[in-house]
């Protein structure tokens, strides 16, 4: 949480915490981000998995970037990700980055 609230907050950025029904799906979750105009999004691995494995994916002209960490990502979930999404960032911060932040 540390990463994602002073990130945000120390940019100027406006600071938008989800609540439970928004993670019930990726439906749900781009009605939620989309409702906010969410730019930036930092989910768990498994979560962006689930809903990079949708087949109909709504375009996202508002999202930017989507930060992933908590697990290492599959080179297949990424190409899936970059062919259906070629202008947004992913950012994998599993590892020595994310280690460092949490400790």
């Amino acid at each position: 949480f540390v990463e994602e609230l002073f990130g945000a907050l120390c940019h100027g950025a406006s600071l938008v915490l989800r609540n439970d029904a928004c993670m019930s799906g990726a439906e749900h979750f781009w009605a939620f981000c989309n409702e906010y105009q969410i730019t930036v999004v930092s989910l768990p691995t498994a979560f962006w998995t689930q809903i990079n494995e949708q087949s109909d994916q709504p375009e996202l002209p508002w999202l930017r970037c989507i930060i992933v960490g908590g697990e290492a990502l599959s080179a297949a979930a990424v190409t899936r990700f970059f062919t259906q999404h070629p202008k947004i960032e992913l950012i994998n911060s599993y590892g020595p980055t994310e280690a460092t932040v949490t400790a």
